[in-house]
């Protein structure tokens, strides 16, 4: 008689708010179609995380390999600041970013990346007389030039395009951080084909069988 009188209490509520029936214990119970369950909104909650962290790790990804591959494409070359040789214009723990040019383009007052007669480290110091390829330079904060005369060899050098403050240590990190990159946009990738496998499996798993 109870289920009688349940069934119908739901076919007056009419078709949009019809009710579900569960029978637990031989007792007869009542759940609203339109109310979604504790169930439901912890699994949407939990997708909806899963989603978000997908994304945040594919857009981490996809970002460090982008500029990983703009640095290369653009024949871009990082380097920390070693020395106070060039103050105002960087300081020693800067990082500076030089693009590699045709030595045709270079001319009087450009800051160049060079090796100085007699080998050494780089130094990368401001032209302040240039002749036929022999060139004359002098750090910023020197008041006097170089001791030396050096001669672009080759048909290119590199020359500054853009200073990061305090950012010489990242140097350090930029191989490291483009496999990270890596790691990271396979692991979003490998996620988002396993859900997608997942949720095919479950959708053929609840077709009606013939």
């Amino acid at each position: 008689m109870a289920k009688l009188a349940l069934l119908g209490v739901s076919m007056l509520a009419g078709p949009s708010r019809q009710a579900r029936f569960r029978n637990e214990g031989g007792d007869a119970q009542v759940v609203a179609a339109g109310e979604p369950s504790a169930f439901d909104l912890n699994a949407k909650r939990s997708s909806l995380r899963s989603r978000l962290l997908t994304g945040l790790l594919l857009a981490v990804g996809l970002t460090v390999l982008a500029g990983g591959i703009a640095i290369r494409v653009a024949d871009l070359h990082l380097a920390p600041v070693l020395s106070n040789s060039m103050q105002p214009a960087f300081s020693a723990g800067d990082l500076v970013i030089t693009q590699t040019v045709p030595i045709s383009s270079i001319r009087v007052g450009d800051v160049i990346t060079f090796v100085p007669p007699g080998g050494g480290r780089s130094v990368i110091h401001r032209i302040t007389s240039m002749q036929d390829g022999v060139v004359t330079t002098r750090g910023d904060a020197n008041s006097t030039d170089d001791p030396w005369r050096a001669t672009l060899a080759g048909p290119t050098t590199d020359r500054l395009v853009a200073v990061l403050p305090y950012a010489g240590w990242l140097t350090e990190l930029q191989r490291p951080a483009l496999l990270l990159a890596g790691l990271l946009a396979g692991l979003a990738f490998v996620i988002a084909l396993w859900k997608g496998v997942k949720s095919r499996f479950l959708r053929f798993q609840s077709q009606p069988k013939a």
